[in-house]
């Protein structure tokens, strides 16, 4: 869903490797090879990154975007499940799955 909203607005998304020294990497690479501004990023394992002062997943920053999101909605007059349900009904409902596979190493 990510995809379909940047690409709505003309921003370039990027994929790499899961981990935050992958996406640091394509974050400067972006910066510096491209001269592209960062914006945000993602991994699966729920680790979001937004701006380039910190290097890492950083739950201050998720709860901080997440309060200030709750604040502007309030502000004017709707909640998260309605911005949610407005983003579904606008750019279709996604569902991803992860499946993991297991092999058996050299003994």
């Amino acid at each position: 869903m990510s995809k379909v909203i940047a690409d709505s607005f003309g921003v370039d998304t990027y994929e790499t490797l899961t981990g935050f020294k992958f996406i640091c990497n394509m974050e400067k690479n972006v910066q510096e090879k491209e001269g592209k501004s960062f914006l945000f990023a993602y991994e699966e394992s729920i680790g979001y990154l937004t701006g380039d002062f910190v290097r890492d997943k950083d739950a201050v920053i998720s709860a901080m975007l997440i309060a200030e999101m709750a604040a502007y909605y309030h502000y004017n007059g709707l909640n998260l499940l309605q911005v949610l349900d407005d983003l579904y009904k606008k750019y279709g409902y996604y569902e991803e799955v992860q499946h993991s596979i297991y092999l058996e190493g050299a003994e």
